[in-house]
């Protein structure tokens, strides 16, 4: 109606097990936050969004949980997400934007360890570099 063009980016569930209580999981299969990347339908609806006259398509974003404990779980969604944009890129579509999400955990109670950000946030650089 106003005929505007806006900068979207679409968030996507990149299917990671985060080791999280279950109500603040936000990438099994079956959860509603995000399109999946396992399927056909999600990189036809990115395509429809690249060629759309009104949205200028930015990139993905996925989050995969809140307060998580293991490092491991933001490695392999900075491994996923970027392979998961090479394969986007091969239909010839630009991706400006990653937007890597979740919660890491913090010390709330007896044994909660929290990730050792440093080590982990450059372990996730390597990974996006590559």
């Amino acid at each position: 109606e106003k005929e505007k063009n806006i900068d979207i980016i679409l968030r996507v569930n990149p299917g990671i097990e985060a080791h999280t209580h279950k109500y603040i999981q936000t990438t099994l299969f079956d959860s509603k936050f995000g399109e999946s990347i396992f399927m056909d339908e999600t990189l036809e609806l990115i395509k429809k969004m690249d060629k759309s006259k009104r949205l200028n398509f930015k990139g993905i974003h996925a989050h995969i949980g809140s307060q998580i404990f293991d490092a491991a779980s933001f490695l392999k969604e900075a491994e996923v997400m970027t392979n998961y944009i090479k394969k986007v890129v091969k239909e010839g579509i630009h991706v400006d934007t990653l937007n890597l999400g979740g919660g890491f955990g913090i010390f709330y109670a007896k044994g909660d360890t929290p990730v050792d950000l440093k080590s982990c946030l450059s372990g996730m650089i390597k990974i996006i570099e590559r």
